[in-house]
């Protein structure tokens, strides 16, 4: 980055232009001698263009430049001109360079001839969203220049700018020669992932982060490292925004602070991705074998405290999956091979100040800036060595300190530790030294409740800190303000989620935090207080899902579940069985929605647990067979239902031991063990001594096997009475599901019929949970059968959509399907070599399946070559299987 002085330097209200040419990397690689021609004329016309406007380059990082205006008509005058004569020039042949252009105006911080704040980064971003040729313009500007009659401005409408909370009204701009060029914005669209959108701007150097994202496309390992409390998690997250768009598969960031147990890393980091637990693998493989062939970015944060078993988890993921990039964050780095360490560094005297007056003026309006203070606040800014989180922390003061105030405190705080034979001070002393001191300004009680809130894992709300912290000195009724005063002195956060408060600490604070709640002899008591909490509000969200109101349960859910997680671990950990089983039990609906596959793990836990003690809980094996079937191993998952049916005397624990046993024998060709389980199931879906959730498991369970049978209208009829009953979103759609179904099975099919179910099933599930498969690979069902034209195209979309969650039951489905396909399409050798792979197993789902596997051995009978091929699919790796039947798909399409 350079300044370089055009005209005299703008100052007070500035309009920023921004420009970069759009695309510039491939055509510098693939036409390196022309661009060498090109550029130099491009920066010659924007140079003039921004001169003859009076407007002052303050940077020229990479292929685009930044400058200032003391007007906004300046400024979209020299952006005019300029894209005229770009779109004029005689660029050599191939070469035609577009350049796209973004502007903002605002206040602004300029300084020795830079300039800082909000309204800088938002004309970069602005220019982010904006197409090569043309110029976009903030609302702000748009409205300074609304009244110049040679221009037409469009209102293009809201867009998500990256590192942008809230939506911006953007506006295109049309000149006499310089018609608006119609395509869409780029604009930061929600992508696959779970990557949160930054509360507040980024404050520090956010050129030399665009910088930085420039190797993560390229990476397989990037871990960003400083002293705690330097802002390496906000550093991370703008990353992510500013690299999102090379990875179609999405950004998705695991919070690991939160994570007690270093044995709950992986189970954690699977839950968060939605990872299907696959057979014969453990966690940390199932991982690794999801992330195998995304384009993705995965960020694991606060990795510090569990680095034993992380570090082989994210050597096998880098070495294994090549187009996975993994950003971490850490104290240190992880020692890997190929790792890229960049250190974030402490913010600048200028973007120091910056946070400063912004997190002062937030705790007082009427904080003074003036020249005067600003010499105090970077004083107190190199003092606190330009750590963000000190920063804060001192300016939460700001309310009953002045800086002069502040400085001195802070200089006798520093002397003093330096007095104790300490001498210089390192960055992580320096932060400990500002929270011990914010620490030791705060009441007694203020004192006592920030160490006691430090049991919560991740948010929480004023109920359970209510619930959980008071007595022993701190009464209920005082709870409210103290958080209030914690809060306003920086100790810990609040932001509002869903119309309610919720608060956390910084993992810094946390941690200190943690430290003096064991000096007091309180973690175990605050932790079994805490698990009673969260084992009731698992319980109440539980009970909840299982009606109207399943997405606001989902979404609370979703909220506590690091709390949920944490209390349950704590169960395990002081061996209550009773109370892991009921968090267990209660979680159980949300997390099959939602793939949360770690409660497999905490069911396999408590299984162990209670065999010590000569116990099978039914509720603990239903859950262990569940994720064992959904990963594949259907006999153990067999087994585990049998003996959870031959030891229960639970009326809804047996219906749930039957489900999972009917799926189980179905998915193994064992349909003929099913007829045997189906009055039971009938005579459970109409008892009204177990409650509705079960009894709906129970019909669904005696439709699936009876479909295509004489019973099965009445099956469907007895679901939908009891889905009416408990209006469960995601029932409904499952219900809507088993519709589509029914109408592909009696002696005349319909097919239009089911097929329209299906996507109305699909378009409903994808509104209340994950899609995991199963309704795509019905609609792949009735188009084959049905003789659709597009029955190949859409067989390939259902195996895709089933890989893309693991789901291998489905793929299976889809795999015969698809076998068939190929044997019609006289693609001999895909189709034996398929049937290698499918002959290792019985035909599932029935005479059904059966008959129609026998129809494509039919096609292929009398083959040369057959069994040579088949040994082939016989022995293919499960992921190079898949591959080889989408190419194999894709080719007769391409056909």
């Amino acid at each position: 980055m350079g300044a370089e002085r055009t005209t005299s330097i703008p100052t007070g209200t500035v309009t920023f232009l921004f420009t970069d040419i759009e695309g510039s990397t491939p055509l510098w690689d693939a036409h390196p001698d022309e661009m060498g021609i090109a550029l130099p004329r491009h920066d010659s016309i924007l140079r003039s263009a921004i001169d003859r406007h009076d407007g002052y380059i303050f940077s020229t990082a990479g292929d685009g430049l930044a400058a200032a205006f003391a007007t906004a008509a300046d400024a979209i005058a020299a952006a005019i001109d300029a894209q005229r004569l770009l779109h004029d020039e005689a660029w050599p042949d191939p070469i035609r360079l577009h350049v796209r252009m973004g502007l903002n105006t605002g206040e602004t911080d300029e300084r020795d001839g830079d300039y800082f704040g909000p309204p800088v980064n938002r004309a970069a971003r602005l220019m982010g969203v904006a197409n090569g040729g043309q110029i976009v313009l903030s609302a702000a500007t748009a409205h300074l220049v609304r009244d110049i009659a040679s221009l037409t401005l469009l209102d293009l409408g809201s867009a998500r700018l990256k590192g942008f909370a809230d939506p911006v009204q953007v506006f295109g701009v049309s000149a006499r020669g310089l018609d608006w060029i119609d395509t869409p914005l780029v604009t930061a669209q929600s992508s696959a992932g779970n990557l949160p959108r930054p509360n507040t701007e980024y404050v520090g150097d956010l050129a030399d982060l665009q910088r930085r994202v420039a190797v993560l496309p390229d990476t397989r390992l990037v871990t960003l490292t400083g002293s705690g409390g330097v802002g390496k998690t906000r550093a991370a997250v703008e990353v992510a925004w500013l690299a999102i768009d090379e990875y179609v598969d999405g950004a998705w960031i695991v919070e690991l602070g939160p994570i007690a147990d270093p044995d709950a890393v992986a189970t954690a980091i699977a839950s968060s991705l939605h990872v299907v637990p696959q057979p014969a693998m453990t966690t940390a493989e199932s991982i690794v074998d999801w992330c195998l062939g995304r384009r993705m970015l995965l960020i694991l944060d606060n990795c510090e405290h569990v680095l034993a078993p992380f570090v082989g988890l994210v050597s096998t993921i880098t070495t294994s999956c090549e187009t996975a990039t993994v950003l971490a964050t850490s104290r240190e780095p992880l020692g890997i091979a190929g790792e890229i360490v960049i250190r974030i560094p402490s913010l600048s005297p200028d973007h120091g100040v910056e946070l400063f007056i912004q997190r002062a003026t937030a705790a007082d309006a009427s904080f003074a800036s003036g020249a005067a203070e600003r010499d105090t606040i970077t004083s107190i800014c190199d003092r606190l060595d330009g750590i963000p989180l000190a920063i804060e922390l001192a300016a939460s003061r700001s309310r009953s300190l002045t800086p002069d105030e502040l400085l001195e405190r802070l200089n006798d705080r520093f002397r003093l530790l330096r007095s104790a034979g300490r001498g210089g001070l390192e960055r992580h002393q320096t932060l400990r030294a500002t929270v011990s001191w914010s620490y030791q300004l705060l009441s007694d009680v203020d004192q006592t409740l920030f160490d006691r809130l430090t049991v919560f894992a991740g948010g929480f709300d004023l109920a359970a800190a209510e619930a959980i912290c008071c007595g022993r000195g701190v009464a209920e009724i005082d709870i409210a303000d103290v958080l209030g005063e914690l809060v306003d002195k920086s100790m810990v956060g609040a932001e509002r989620v869903d119309g309610a408060t919720r608060y956390q600490l910084l993992e810094t604070l946390r941690q200190f935090g943690e430290e003096r709640l064991e000096e007091r002899g309180d973690t175990e008591w605050l932790r079994t207080a805490h698990l009673a909490h969260y084992e009731t509000i698992a319980g109440r969200l539980g009970a909840a899902w299982l009606g109207p109101e399943q997405l606001v349960a989902d979404r609370r859910f979703d909220l506590e579940w690091d709390n949920i997680r944490a209390a349950h671990q704590w169960a395990s950990t002081v061996e209550d069985l009773d109370r892991a089983v009921a968090i267990s039990g209660h979680v159980s609906t949300h997390a099959w929605s939602r793939l949360r596959n770690e409660v497999a793990e905490w069911a396999e836990q408590a299984r162990v647990l209670a065999e010590a003690r000569g116990q099978h809980p039914v509720t603990v094996l239903n859950e262990v067979a569940y994720w064992t079937y959904i990963g594949g191993s259907v006999d153990r998952a067999i087994a585990l239902a049998e003996q959870g049916l031959a030891d229960t005397t639970d009326p809804s624990g047996a219906v749930r031991c039957r489900a999972n046993l009917l799926y189980a024998l179905m998915t193994a060709g064992r349909a003929a063990e099913v007829a045997p389980h189906l009055p039971a199931l009938h005579d459970a879906a109409r008892s009204r001594d177990i409650e509705p959730a079960s009894r709906w498991l129970a019909a669904w369970a005696r439709f699936q096997g009876l479909v295509g049978g004489p019973a099965s209208a009445s099956a469907l009829e007895q679901l939908e009475e009891i889905s009416a009953e408990l209006d469960v979103p995601t029932y409904n759609a499952e219900l809507r599901r088993m519709r589509g179904m029914f109408k592909l099975t009696g002696e005349e099919p319909d097919y239009d019929g089911a097929i329209a179910d299906l996507h109305q099933a699909i378009e409903m599930i994808e509104k209340v949970s994950l899609r995991v498969g199963w309704a795509e690979a019905n609609v792949a069902i009735a188009v084959v059968f049905g003789e659709r034209p597009d029955r190949v195209t859409v067989v390939r979309r259902a195996l895709a959509a089933a890989y893309d969650v693991r789901n291998w039951p489905a793929m299976e489905m889809t795999f015969e399907l698809a076998a068939n396909l190929l044997a019609r399409a006289a693609d001999r050798e895909a189709a034996d070599t398929m049937m290698g792979h499918l002959l290792l197993h019985p035909a599932g789902w029935g005479e059904g399946g059966v008959t129609f596997r026998a129809s494509t051995l039919e096609m292929l009978a009398g083959g040369e070559r057959s069994e040579e091929r088949r040994a082939e699919g016989r022995t293919m790796e499960r992921h190079e299987f898949v591959a080889y039947v989408l190419a194999h798909l894709d080719a007769i399409v391409a056909a």
